[in-house]
């Protein structure tokens, strides 16, 4: 079961948290669940949420990447922008942190 509670300001501003009942004693201590807030900014999370590159992908091992389950992600490190490349990489959490690659220049993108 997951609670998720959220409300609003006056001036416009969205916040909110969540937590499964099973990590009821790690959100009270602030180590498990999450929080956030978002506005005209975007949205800002914070807690035990999953990190930007993982957010934009997802979890890929249901779609053809499988033996390692979740521990088996491709993550984007840098995004296509002008005069750019995107560089992928394959992460074993278990036993490495995020490989992480530069974004390496190619040929202009047009």
């Amino acid at each position: 079961m997951e609670f998720t509670l959220s409300g609003e300001t006056d001036g416009g501003l969205s916040f909110g948290a969540s937590f499964r009942a099973d990590n009821a004693a790690g959100a009270n201590a602030g180590t498990a669940g999450s929080v956030f807030i978002s506005g005209g900014f975007g949205t800002l999370s914070m807690g035990d949420v999953d990190g930007a590159a993982n957010a934009a992908l997802g979890h890929v091992d249901g779609v053809g990447l499988t033996g390692l389950g979740d521990l088996n992600e491709v993550t984007y490190l840098c995004p296509t922008v002008a005069a750019t490349s995107m560089v992928m990489a394959t992460s074993l959490r278990a036993t490495k942190p995020w490989i992480r690659r530069p974004c390496i220049p190619t040929r202009p993108v047009i």
